[in-house]
């Protein structure tokens, strides 16, 4: 069992693997549990309001998140989680994003949006 720490929890997602659990929260921070270690990796802050979808990418390389600030990033999640992350701007909105997803092969992903759209995107990592 894990116990969250920090604000409301607004989405949660674990990578393929099964070792990862990544959550968005109302407060603006993501964060990275190791779950077969029970423990927090790392809090932080990649965007300045509610992020509402987190989502690994195929191979668990990316996390993909989408917030209340219009923008989707992505972190790159390739070196020590336990240091700085490396995050990137790769998409935005109008409005609020909603929910974003990874294509299940490459890294092409869908976003929506509280302003009636939804977007096909190409990460080239």
């Amino acid at each position: 069992m894990f116990f969250l720490l920090g604000s409301a929890v607004a989405s949660v997602a674990v990578d393929p693997s099964g070792r990862l659990l990544a959550t968005g929260q109302e407060d603006s921070s993501c964060m990275l549990y190791d779950i077969r270690g029970g423990r927090m990796v790392q809090s932080y802050h990649p965007h300045s309001s509610d992020v509402r979808s987190v989502r690994f990418s195929p191979g668990a390389h990316y996390l993909l998140t989408g917030s209340y600030d219009m923008k989707i990033k992505v972190t790159d999640l390739q070196g020590d989680l336990t240091k700085q992350l490396p995050i990137m701007v790769i998409g935005e909105h109008k409005d609020k994003v909603i929910q974003c997803r990874w294509h299940t092969q490459d890294l092409s992903f869908l976003s929506s949006s509280a302003d009636r759209t939804v977007t096909l995107w190409t990460y080239n990592g």
